[in-house]
């Protein structure tokens, strides 16, 4: 699992997909792994969309 500066990363964007997504997944049980990879691996491929 990557290591993101969620809060960091959410306050950047909160006003685009990306911001809402984690806004969205943050609702979830983030204890459990199976989210928080969902919220990491979608975080990771959102980020990388805006390199191209």
């Amino acid at each position: 699992i990557p290591d993101f500066d969620i809060d960091y990363i959410k306050q950047q964007n909160e006003n685009n997909v990306i911001g809402k997504f984690i806004e969205k997944m943050q609702q979830y049980d983030m204890t459990d792994e199976r989210y928080r990879r969902a919220l990491y691996k979608g975080l990771a491929l959102l980020l990388s969309e805006g390199d191209k």
